[in-house]
């Protein structure tokens, strides 16, 4: 989807235009959701995703993002090959809504950072839209037309169906090693059984993963009271870590990296 590497993503989009330095990308607002929903789509389509939360990460709300946790973790990502998104008090409490704030302000983003880039003269303008920026002595450069793709895959890939328990759904098919807390995975739907069932089957045909998740649906269906079910973190915690077993292909950094980040 993109030639840049991971980093290159990281620091082009957490750049702040309002503090002129790589921003914290926890308490950054806009910005924030910018950075992390190009990268979350990215991981998403990459099968390299974790959900955790970090209350180290959280903590350290004030130290300068770019000297403290920030490089580091950009080193792990790279590495490891897993990322850690938080979700604290101030997130909006399902992904999908989450990713609908980024689709929201991601040409504010695009925007502010170029504008601010061009005022201090540090961008190194190229042919076909591309420009550079020069810091750390690393020279990072953008596609401008990222973003907007970004975008539009977004709403054609998860936002494109109206349920969000089939939004959910359709974020646990692709994300192999999935690590979830309660509130990505709680959502109260109004679906009837049936309709439930053949959305599943369309998502998750011929899949390992769907056994995991029609054992979920059936204890669902035996209560026939799916707020108690759905608000019973343990059966949601042994779903989540039956369907990492279930499902190949997840590098032992992964696992390891993303339970260590959000177990505690």
């Amino acid at each position: 989807m993109s030639s840049l590497s991971l980093t290159e993503l990281f620091f082009l989009l957490s750049f702040d235009s309002r503090k002129r330095v790589f921003s914290n990308w926890y308490y950054t607002g806009k910005f924030n959701y910018g950075l992390c929903g190009a990268l979350l789509f990215e991981l998403i389509l990459s099968k390299r995703l974790v959900f955790a939360e970090d209350k180290e990460l959280v903590e350290d709300k004030n130290a300068p993002a770019n000297r403290t946790w920030v490089v580091p973790l950009l080193e792990e990502i790279e590495k490891k090959q897993w990322f850690i998104i938080l979700f604290g008090k101030t997130h909006q409490k399902t992904l999908a809504n989450w990713l609908k704030v980024f689709n929201a302000h991601v040409y504010n983003i695009r925007q502010g950072t170029r504008q601010y880039l061009d005022s201090e003269k540090i961008i190194n303008k190229k042919p076909s839209k591309i420009f550079g920026v020069k810091l750390y002595s690393h020279t990072y450069l953008e596609n401008l037309s990222l973003l907007q793709s970004l975008k539009q895959d977004l709403l054609q890939t998860i936002l494109g169906t109206k349920s969000p328990e089939i939004q959910n759904l359709m974020l646990l098919r692709l994300i192999k090693g999935l690590k979830v807390t309660k509130d990505i995975f709680l959502e109260k739907t109004a679906l009837e059984k049936k309709e439930l069932e053949q959305k599943l089957n369309q998502l998750f045909e011929q899949e390992e993963i769907i056994r995991t998740l029609q054992d979920l649906l059936l204890e669902v269906q035996r209560q026939e009271r799916w707020e108690d079910v759905l608000d019973s973190l343990d059966v949601i915690s042994e779903a989540i870590e039956a369907i990492g077993d279930a499902v190949d292909g997840v590098g032992d950094g992964g696992g390891d990296g993303g339970g260590d980040g959000g177990g505690d």
